[in-house]
């Protein structure tokens, strides 16, 4: 990391050195020279050339994205801004008002951005950089050579190698414009060739577009001959076919809203009873459904499938998918999962799973200093399922690159999925305003105004991506590839990041304690939140943000420099109180159980001894571990520190049931359970109380032991509550009663 923290430190330096240039044109020395350019891109190209022919193994590299001093996006329309040149162009400016249209006269290269070299209609030439885009984007799809594009309100730059730049941060600032436009400038459009075909000729070539998984060139080209048809009545019938294609076409690439506009512009007059008008009508309406599904709009695509059977009862598509709705609007409303076979259906290739959300029992509402939280509808008990939520996006380590992403703003380093994240999250904003704008009202910090509703410009949602990044900073979660605790789970590369980070709208609004009263797990990309305790209705749902393995001043340092507040629950006010010189010995303590566990660790306890010199030893740093949580301050708390060392020595010690018993209640006490067993009755006082492994394994231990003695009854409830335990932080009950016997 550290190298990480010199190079953040690096480019902040940079960025400080450039604004001494803003507002001024850039200096000979800065520019580079069309064949200089020509050189450069060449070589870049050599150099795709050569990784491509690498094996897998051999291509890992770092891809780096910076996200540099924050400025707006363009939320003009393309037809109302000033064309600028080059020359006009002053450094570390964004050009409000204005638009550069360029021509790309180089191959494009891509690593952290599309790049390309580009020349103006005065015939000076520059580089262009588009940035935010999805990793998946071909370059040549983006910013092809000989393609003409326009850059709104650009934002010309200098470069880490010394030279300038124009850079887009913002998607939706970058236009490619189609031949024949009126904006480009005529020394360009004279070297396009012009469409010069008929709309049935670009349909066709749309079609064959479409059948081989183009289907970014597919909507273009459908595009184009919509525009070929004008508004001749004759071309009717065309122009619906039209729609219906690219609809489909829109369906594939997540562009739901409008797979629905076009879906529904497709449809024949009611007055049009045909057989022919009504199949189509048919596919029309199948097709917006399938999008208002994707949206997780099942109310609207329940009534659009509806309507298809309406037509034709026996249309097996539409009546597989209305059946395939009314089981989401059974686990929308009713929270009727399956999540053992949801467990056992989820893969590494497959984890985009097809459930819906369910909300019902929470609602979103103000929870004074700490803003917006989220709050019990109804009353709750500990294992109740608080609300299961599919994700807004969720981004996965492809094992092939590892990315950095750099964020001056709030001066953070992120390894790992979070520059996939971003771009995941701005591509599918970008197309479909009603989600964009849930995601929006996600807090960002409060720095970027208060405006909740993002304006179409273009036909384009205006993205704000540095918006987007610092509510994904604030609201993102950490989650596994494929479920939490699986053991099959992929490590990650020992970097110190997660594989795989996403946004869950819903759980967003939660606010932190660290002593929560609910847990969240994962199965694929669906989270499962369960009540660790009763809550009551109206009661504020509460999840940790920061794990409580961390000491009490790393976990304040976390959550006022990350989230910016505070944590005043009962177990930092506790620990605020403890001497410093008893938080100084526990550290210490940590650091000698953590070696001690490391060089004494089980892998298979058949094959391994341990002399009572080391189990006197492991007794002694458990007595001292506990001597620095003052019963004074932590009567009724968790002990987090105390657990790993106890379940260490219950595991390499013949102990009689009743010395295991008291030391499997020692651990659950130290997380916070406080059993109290009187004759065939086990009572558990929860209200401090941390979900953990260790509690499962405690709990269970416990449970051996009561049955021992032939106490069922409280063997039962300790059972019972290693259950509870188990689902909570696996997502499901599937696979407990295998890993221990039941």
């Amino acid at each position: 990391m550290e190298k990480f923290f010199a190079h953040l430190e690096q480019q902040k330096s940079q960025l400080k050195r450039a604004q001494a240039y803003k507002g001024q044109k850039p200096p000979a020395s800065m520019k580079r020279s069309r064949s200089v350019l020509q050189q450069e891109f060449f070589m870049l190209a050599l150099e795709d050339g050569m990784r491509s022919l690498m094996l897998p193994d051999e291509r890992h590299n770092f891809r780096s994205c910076f996200i540099g001093a924050a400025y707006p996006p363009c939320t003009l329309p393309l037809s109302s801004l000033v064309p600028i040149h080059f020359r006009d162009l002053t450094l570390e400016t964004q050009h409000r008002g204005r638009v550069l249209i360029v021509r790309a006269f180089c191959n494009p290269h891509y690593l952290a951005s599309i790049q390309n070299a580009v020349e103006d209609e005065l015939g000076e030439v520059n580089r262009l950089a588009i940035y935010n885009l999805l990793p998946t984007t071909e370059p040549d799809a983006v910013l092809p050579q000989g393609a003409v594009v326009a850059i709104k309100e650009p934002y010309y730059k200098c470069s880490a190698d010394g030279g300038v730049i124009v850079r887009v941060d913002h998607p939706t600032d970058f236009v490619l414009l189609k031949p024949g436009n009126s904006i480009i400038p005529r020394r360009f459009d004279a070297r396009i060739k012009q469409i010069g075909q008929s709309a049935i000729r670009l349909k066709e070539e749309a079609n064959l577009m479409f059948m081989g998984g183009d289907f970014q060139e597919a909507v273009e080209t459908y595009s184009d001959a919509l525009d070929a048809c004008g508004l001749d009545e004759d071309d009717g019938d065309l122009r619906r076919d039209l729609c219906r294609n690219r609809a489909a076409a829109n369906l594939r690439l997540g562009r739901y809203e409008l797979a629905i506009k076009d879906a529904m512009a497709s449809m024949n007059s009611a007055e049009d009873i045909s057989e022919a008008a009504k199949s189509l009508n048919i596919k029309a309406l199948y097709r917006a459904g399938k999008a208002a599904y994707e949206m997780q709009d099942f109310a609207q695509a329940k009534q659009l499938f509806g309507q298809a059977l309406e037509l034709d009862g026996s249309h097996r598509e539409s009546r597989n998918e209305l059946s395939r709705t009314l089981k989401r609007i059974s686990e929308q409303e009713n929270g009727n999962f399956d999540f053992s076979l949801m467990a056992r259906s989820v893969t590494k290739q497959h984890y985009l799973l097809d459930h819906a959300s369910f909300l019902r029992r929470v609602k979103v509402a103000q929870a004074g200093s700490r803003g917006r939280g989220l709050f019990a509808t109804e009353t709750l008990k500990p294992g109740d399922v608080v609300f299961v939520e599919k994700a807004f996006y969720v981004a996965h380590d492809d094992g092939e690159d590892i990315s950095v992403l750099f964020n001056i703003n709030t001066n953070r380093i992120s390894i790992g999925t979070d520059s996939l994240r971003l771009q995941g999250t701005v591509d599918k904003m970008i197309w479909n305003p009603t989600l964009a704008n849930k995601y929006i009202d996600l807090f960002d910090g409060g720095k970027f105004g208060n405006e909740k509703e993002l304006k179409v410009v273009d036909g384009r949602v205006a993205v704000d991506t540095f918006r987007v990044q610092s509510i994904a900073e604030l609201n993102g979660f950490g989650c596994p590839r494929v479920k939490s605790r699986d053991k099959k789970q992929p490590k990650a590369r020992n970097l110190g990041f997660n594989d795989s980070t996403g946004i869950w709208l819903q759980a967003s609004y939660a606010n932190h304690s660290c002593l929560p009263n609910a847990t969240r797990a994962f199965i694929g990309d669906m989270m499962i939140v369960r009540a660790l305790r009763e809550i009551p209705v109206g009661g504020e749902i509460l999840m940790q943000y920061v794990p409580q393995d961390k000491p009490f001043d790393k976990r304040q340092e976390v959550v006022e420099n990350h989230y910016g507040f505070k944590c005043d629950c009962d177990l930092c006010r506790a620990e605020a109180k403890v001497p410093k010189a008893t938080i100084v010995k526990r550290a210490r303590l940590r650091k000698e159980i953590n070696s001690f566990l490391s060089e004494n660790g089980i892998k298979n306890l058949n094959n391994w001894s341990f002399s009572a010199a080391k189990r006197a030893r492991a007794k002694k740093l458990l007595e001292e571990m506990r001597e620095t949580y003052p019963k004074a301050y932590y009567e009724r708390l968790p002990r987090f520190d105390c657990w790993d060392i106890n379940i260490w020595s219950i595991q390499t010690a013949s102990l009689n049931p009743q010395k295991l018993l008291a030391n499997s209640l020692d651990i659950l006490r130290d997380m916070g359970y406080f059993v109290n067993i009187r004759g065939k009755k086990a009572t558990i006082d929860r209200k401090s109380a941390i979900q953990h492994d260790c509690v499962v394994h405690a709990a269970m231990y416990a449970a051996e032991c009561l049955r021992e003695v032939q106490n069922e009854g409280a063997a039962s409830a300790l059972v019972a509550l290693g259950r509870e335990v188990f689902t909570a932080i696996s997502g499901a009950e599937q696979g407990f009663e295998q890993d221990f016997k039941i």
